[in-house]
C-alpha cells in the first residue's frame, strides 16, 4: 500500500506535535526572559513634595506662652521704638508700656536695645547703641560732638583743646575745660546728649561760658521781634522758635533728693555771635546769683548743647508767667514742677 501524501494544508500528527512544542516554547521563554535590548525601566525614587513651613499668629503664639509660663509675653513683632506690647498672663489680653524716650533702634532691619554706654574706639567716643548718630571727642581738638541731621552735620565745640575724657557709663566728663576747676560734663542720650558746665566754687568775677556751633550748611540762628535769638528747626519746616534758656542750678536744687522748691535755681540767656567759623553761644551767669552766699556750690550751668534737636525739645517742658517767661526744659529734671517754680515763687 502506498503511503498518501499530505494534504496541502494540513500537518501530520508528528509535525504539528513539534510545532506546539515550539510554539509552546516560544511562549514561555518571552514570559521568562523578556529581550535584553528592551528592558524594563527602573522606576526612579519618587521625592516627597514639600509642604510650606507651618506659620503662627505672633500674638496667638505669645498668649499662649503667657499662660503658660503664667507670665507676661513679649511680642518682638508689635514693638516700636518707645513702645514694647505683652501678651498678659491670662493668655487673653494684650498690654502696651509706652516710654518718653526710644527703649530701641532698628539695626540691619532688627531691634536693638538701646545702650548709651560710651566706648573709645578709633580716636573717637561714641555710644554702643543710640538713635542719633552721635560721636564726643577723644580729646586734643576742640570739636566736642558731631551729629548727622536730615540736613548735613551738625557740630558742638569747645573753647580750647579738649583733654581726654574721663567716662563713665554714659558720661563723659572733660576736666577743666572751662578754665581751672571747670569741669565739662557730657551726657548722651538716647535722642542726643546733654551738656553741663560745673562750677566747684564762687567764682572771683563775671564767667563768660562760649559754645562754638556749626549748623548743617543753610541753617542758622535768627532774632524774633523782640531781638532774642531762635534756633531753626534742623529736621522740621524752617520755622523757628525762641532759643531755650540754659539753668543755672545750685548744689541743693540739683540734688535728686531734695524737695522740688529746695535750694536756689536761674535761667541764663544766650547770645549769639556769628564768627568766620560759625556761630557762638555765649552764656554769662548772673554774678549776684553766684555771689550770694546762699548759693550752695558746686553750681551747674545745662546748656543747650543739641542744635540738632531743632526748635523745642523732646522731653517734659512748662511754662509759666514768672520769670522764666518761655518753656524751661524739663528734661534736666529729675521731677515735674507742678503749682510752683524751683524758687517757691510762683
Amino acid at each position: 500500500m502506498k503511503p498518501q501524501k499530505p494534504r496541502p494544508g494540513v500537518l501530520s500528527r508528528n509535525r504539528r506535535r513539534a510545532s506546539l512544542i515550539v510554539a509552546v516554547g516560544l511562549s514561555t521563554s518571552l514570559l521568562v526572559a523578556p529581550a535584553a535590548a528592551d528592558p524594563t525601566p527602573t522606576p526612579a525614587p519618587v521625592s516627597p513634595v514639600p509642604r510650606p513651613a507651618a506659620t503662627s499668629d505672633p500674638v496667638e503664639t505669645a498668649q499662649r506662652e503667657a499662660k503658660r509660663q503664667n507670665k507676661q509675653v513679649e511680642i518682638d513683632a508689635l514693638n516700636t521704638e518707645n513702645s514694647t506690647t505683652v501678651a498678659t498672663s491670662n493668655g487673653k489680653t494684650l498690654g502696651t508700656y509706652v516710654y518718653s524716650a526710644p527703649i530701641r533702634v532698628k539695626k540691619d532691619g532688627a531691634w536693638a536695645a538701646i545702650d548709651t554706654t560710651l566706648v573709645e574706639e578709633d580716636g573717637i567716643v561714641r555710644p554702643k547703641v543710640s538713635k542719633v548718630e552721635v560721636t564726643l571727642s577723644a580729646g586734643g581738638d576742640t570739636t566736642l560732638a558731631r551729629t548727622k541731621t536730615g540736613k548735613g552735620e551738625a557740630a558742638v565745640g569747645a573753647p580750647t583743646a579738649l583733654p581726654k575724657p574721663e567716662l563713665s557709663g554714659s558720661t563723659a566728663t572733660y576736666r577743666s575745660a572751662y578754665g581751672p576747676g571747670i569741669d565739662l560734663v557730657v551726657t548722651v542720650t538716647p535722642t542726643g546728649l546733654r551738656q553741663e558746665v560745673v562750677i566747684p566754687q564762687r567764682p572771683d568775677g563775671k564767667l563768660d561760658l562760649r559754645l562754638p556751633v556749626k549748623l548743617p550748611t543753610g541753617v542758622k540762628y535768627g532774632k524774633d521781634a523782640s531781638g532774642k535769638p531762635t534756633l531753626p528747626t534742623v529736621d522740621g519746616d524752617g520755622k523757628a522758635a525762641p532759643l531755650t534758656p540754659a539753668l543755672l542750678l545750685d548744689k541743693t536744687a540739683a540734688s535728686p533728693d531734695a524737695p522740688p522748691d529746695a535750694g536756689r535755681m536761674s535761667t541764663v540767656a544766650a547770645t549769639v555771635e556769628q564768627t568766620g567759623k560759625g556761630s557762638v553761644l555765649r552764656y554769662t551767669p548772673d554774678e549776684a546769683f553766684l555771689a550770694d552766699p546762699a548759693t550752695t556750690y558746686p553750681v551747674t550751668l545745662l546748656m543747650d548743647a543739641t542744635p540738632w534737636y531743632g526748635a523745642g525739645m523732646p522731653a517734659d517742658t512748662f511754662i509759666n508767667s514768672g520769670t522764666w517767661g518761655t518753656g524751661a526744659p524739663n528734661q534736666y529734671m529729675d521731677a515735674l514742677v507742678a503749682g510752683k517754680t524751683n524758687d517757691g515763687a510762683i
